[in-house]
């Protein structure tokens, strides 16, 4: 009917297919156009909705579609890039190192916020196309005397990594790696605090090593000491020596004197001597030293007291405590030949989780209360280089003076008393030693020993058991100078086999016996089999390695060498006194 009416009114049929095939074109095209429209404004949610043709509308509508799918297609492309992108960006701005990228050319191409901070570089020189010369000429300097431009360039064929040290001290980790397409990319690893503990790992293992050591040739010495001690106090008890000879003896027992303190001195570096604990208010000790390193310390050097530990007491022998503190006072003088100002501070804290020697040491400080003694001066400070030497023994920064050992022992002491030890220092502006000490609660005081009787040793059986030559001849001589009647064996087979054959009233034993027993086990023997015979241990060994060789009880008494002629006698009186006391139990003494 439609093309009834279409036909009549444009006079016939073919010219009505006509007009119905175009006005279907123009629709299409029309919805082409909208479609294309809505593509072009960002709007590609469905394709045009037109007639399936095969004329050149529907070539074009074809064209289309393709044109839409190649256009969603590179939009979602777009999309993953730039998603990709943001995730790259948020990784560059959260990691720890820093990064810069360069092109063929040398041109900085990208970066991250680290890449700035580390290289200490000014915001204006960093941006897209910025030059190696331009960043170079921004590099901060260089404290190993290297040129600051190596921190920056492309990766050279020998050496790919690097470590740098800042004018600041910080030090800078620098890896160079080459791209494929040409260009490099530089990372920034900030590597102080990880060089920091490497070092304290290293001092404290060194230390360690060193205080074995020290401790060993300690041994070695008192064992020489008490034989040369013994001997030359033999010769000092004899009535026909001439003026000339006792001064001979007198010196050479002064010399031999001095090697006790410098062997007492190697002992404290290894924490291994005998202290004398006590309670100690720290703000009292303080005030009290403060005339005293005034003196030390001459003219042109004012001493300060800054004392906030309002009471607080530590355990501590004392008089290692202020010498450890005069001796840092010392150093600090030293520092400032031209005067200054030295402070003595104290401090009391709650708790600390742990400190360590001036950053090197690694070791671990009291979870407690603490007490801080600090000792600060303004002098010339001291480079990173020496601090990491300063509390070897024998380590010395006084050209042919000092014998190296004063920081040493103040280290060994500290660590002895259960405390910690650090050291800040900045050259140009003075060093700052702290001890940092356990608080002890007054009641904390060790009880008074009573003093020791007096002792005859007249017709007292004495078993003497030394393994070392001159030291057994020289004891076995003064005590036999003395009244006793003694026997000399070398060994605890040689003593056991002296004790099944004769009563003694005193066995005198080293504990090192070398084979066939110890002077520990010895001493364990004659409690059980002869419980009327006193026992006094010897060792030149300290404490520490008598209980690791040993397992000598802590409170074990034992008596030291090198030992004068008196504190043996104290020691047998004492051990005699006791053993007569609480028989027929035995005790081994201490002087």
């Amino acid at each position: 009917q439609r093309r009834g009416v279409l036909a009549r009114t444009f006079g016939g049929p073919d010219r009505a297919l006509g007009y119905w095939s175009l006005r279907e074109s123009l629709r299409d095209l029309t919805r082409v156009t909208s479609a294309i429209t809505e593509l072009s404004h960002g709007n590609a949610s469905a394709p045009p909705d037109v007639s399936r043709r095969d004329d050149e509308v529907g070539a074009l509508v074809g064209a289309f579609n393709v044109f839409r799918d190649n256009t969603l297609s590179m939009r979602r492309m777009g999309a993953d890039i730039s998603e990709q992108r943001r995730l790259l960006r948020t990784v560059l701005d959260s990691i720890d190192d820093g990064l810069g990228a360069f092109d063929t050319e040398g041109r900085l191409v990208a970066w991250n916020p680290r890449f700035a901070a580390l290289l200490r570089l000014p915001a204006q020189a960093i941006h897209t196309g910025a030059t190696l010369d331009t960043l170079r000429a921004a590099l901060p300097a260089l404290a190993d005397g290297r040129p600051a431009v190596d921190l920056l360039g492309p990766p050279d064929a020998q050496r790919r990594r690097d470590d740098y040290l800042l004018d600041n001290g910080q030090v800078l980790a620098v890896r160079n790696h080459p791209m494929p397409a040409g260009g490099f990319v530089t990372l920034y690893s900030d590597q102080s605090e990880s060089r920091a503990l490497e070092r304290q790992v290293r001092q404290a293992q060194k230390m360690e090593v060193l205080g074995q050591l020290t401790g060993g040739v300690a041994h070695d010495f008192n064992n020489l000491l008490a034989a040369i001690f013994s001997n030359l106090q033999l010769l000092q008890s004899r009535d026909d020596l001439s003026p000339d000879m006792r001064r001979i003896v007198d010196r050479a027992f002064r010399a031999s004197e001095r090697g006790a303190v410098l062997t007492t001195r190697l002992l404290a570096f290894a924490r291994r001597q005998t202290l004398r604990a006590e309670v100690i208010d720290v703000d009292q000790m303080l005030a009290g030293l403060q005339d005293l390193i005034e003196y030390s310390l001459g003219q042109g050097i004012r001493v300060e007291l800054d004392l906030q530990a309002d009471g607080a007491c530590v355990l501590a022998d004392g008089g290692q405590l202020e010498n450890a503190i005069l001796n840092l006072a010392l150093n600090g003088g030293a520092a400032m030949p031209r005067g200054g100002v030295l402070t003595l501070h104290s401090a009391w804290h709650a708790a600390v989780a742990g400190t360590a020697a001036h950053g090197v040491n690694g070791a671990q400080g009291s979870p407690g209360p603490v007490v801080e003694i600090r000792i600060s001066d303004t002098g010339h400070g001291m480079p990173p280089h020496v601090l990491e030497h300063i509390f070897e023994p024998f380590f010395s920064t006084k050209e042919n003076e000092g014998s190296g050992l004063g920081l040493s022992i103040v280290y060994g002491f500290v660590k002895q008393s259960g405390g910690d030890l650090r050291v800040r220092s900045t050259v140009g502006q003075g060093t700052a030693f702290t001890l940092v000490l356990p608080e002890a609660a007054p009641s904390a005081a060790p009880a008074c020993a009573p003093p020791p009787p007096a002792l005859s040793l007249d017709a007292l059986q004495v078993l003497l058991v030394d393994d070392d030559t001159d030291v057994r001849d020289a004891t076995f001589e003064f005590l036999k100078e003395h009244g006793a009647r003694v026997q000399a064996v070398a060994s605890a087979t040689d003593a056991t086999a002296a004790l099944e054959r004769q009563a003694f009233d005193l066995v005198l034993s080293d504990v090192s016996l070398g084979p066939g027993g110890d002077g520990l086990q010895l001493m364990r023997d004659v409690q059980r089999l002869y419980p009327r015979t006193a026992v006094v241990l010897i060792s030149g060994l300290p404490s520490d390695l008598l209980a690791h060789r040993y397992a000598v009880p802590p409170r074990t008494r034992i008596l030291r060498k090198p030992f004068l002629t008196a504190d043996l006698v104290r020691a047998i009186a004492q051990a005699l006194a006791h053993h007569r006391t609480d028989a027929p139990a035995t005790t081994a003494h201490a002087a």
